[in-house]
């Protein structure tokens, strides 16, 4: 189409517009909640309702929720002439603070600190400093509220101290608190659950509540690991203090199965382990994977099992056969660790 009044001309990616954006409305006289009034942003012009949030503050400005009829394209600071539904008379002006507005609780006390905060913000680092503080900023989002090239952008991380991850801006301190919440909630966890090796990455991002983005969150857990603040088993993370224990119940039946595990040549089902103790062999098989965590014995295929010291022996033997010989064919392997073949193949 032609190019129309209010368009914009862009080098920066535009955004879409914005449905509800947040003011602070410098105003005339006192608003009411869903006043219906006149916005006019630069040569654009709509109708929207004022969703008011909280209390004026002692200056008498107001924090708000403009939701327009029709979209504007808008940056942080930008001003909006707020005029009666009328459109005979100017109520004041409101300041963008936010493009966007969350689903659920805009109106906790956090919240409206945040805000206020911002309103109240003397410059761009000011600004940008406490909005990362809170939350992860993306990188494009910020691009265009402040209008920035990628010079720009460089000098204002480096202004505000930010860090890049991925596409995504954050401030050091936010970093570090979701670091000792990470550190808290497995020490915690470790003293609920001593048996337990640790938990995986993703139910220890839910364990935290943690609001951070994934690629964020990733690469703060792998800062953490190469930092020695936590330990990686597997898809398992840990703290380098954790030692896994055995539980009551498990240590009782390691106790009774230890000396029938020595009298077998070769690994054992499950069920062997069952009838040998006059037990049920679904109420071995946690404990069994208790055992495989701690390195008591180790899984041959599933349910199958053998003392992990007998598989160091057999893997010794290999290595003492590869000493000597450049192969070794499966009937020889079965020779040399006394088995059968197909326990032999597993």
């Amino acid at each position: 189409r032609l190019p129309q009044r209010g368009d914009w001309l862009s080098s920066i990616e535009i955004p879409a517009p914005s449905e509800r954006p947040v003011v602070v409305i410098d105003a005339q006289e006192p608003l009411g909640h869903w006043q219906s009034v006149h916005c006019h942003h630069g040569a654009d012009h709509t109708q929207a309702h004022l969703s008011l949030l909280g209390e004026p503050d002692p200056q008498g400005r107001q924090l708000a929720e403009l939701v327009l009829e029709q979209p504007l394209l808008l940056c942080q600071n930008d001003r909006i002439i707020l005029r009666h539904a009328g459109g005979k008379q100017t109520i004041g002006a409101g300041r963008v603070l936010a493009l966007s507005v969350p689903n659920r609780r805009k109106r906790t006390p956090q919240r409206l600190e945040s805000l206020w905060a911002l309103a109240q913000a003397a410059d761009v680092v000011t600004a940008l400093q406490q909005l990362a503080t809170t939350a992860a900023l993306p990188v494009d989002e910020v691009i265009w509220r402040w209008q920035l090239n990628e010079s720009g952008l460089q000098q204002l991380l480096a202004q505000a101290n930010l860090q890049k991850i991925a596409q995504w801006l954050v401030a050091p301190a936010l970093l570090k608190q979701e670091s000792e919440r990470f550190i808290n909630v497995l020490a915690e966890y470790h003293q609920q659950a001593p048996d337990q090796l640790g938990v995986g990455l993703s139910r220890l991002l839910r364990m935290c509540h943690c609001t951070l983005p994934d690629a964020v969150a990733k690469a703060l857990v792998e800062q953490l690991i190469q930092e020695g603040h936590l330990l990686n088993r597997g898809t398992m993370l840990h703290l380098p203090q954790h030692k896994q224990q055995l539980s009551a119940e498990a240590q009782a039946f390691w106790q009774q199965l230890l000396p029938w595990l020595l009298s077998q040549s070769g690994p054992v089902w499950v069920t062997d382990m069952a009838d040998a103790l006059a037990v049920d062999a679904d109420s071995i098989r946690p404990f069994c994977i208790q055992l495989v965590q701690q390195g008591y014995i180790c899984a041959i295929v599933k349910d199958r099992y053998m003392l992990n010291f007998r598989l160091c022996e057999i893997a010794d033997s290999i290595r003492e056969h590869f000493r000597y010989h450049d192969a070794l064919e499966t009937a020889e392997f079965k020779e040399l660790v006394g088995l059968g073949r197909k326990v032999a193949i597993q």
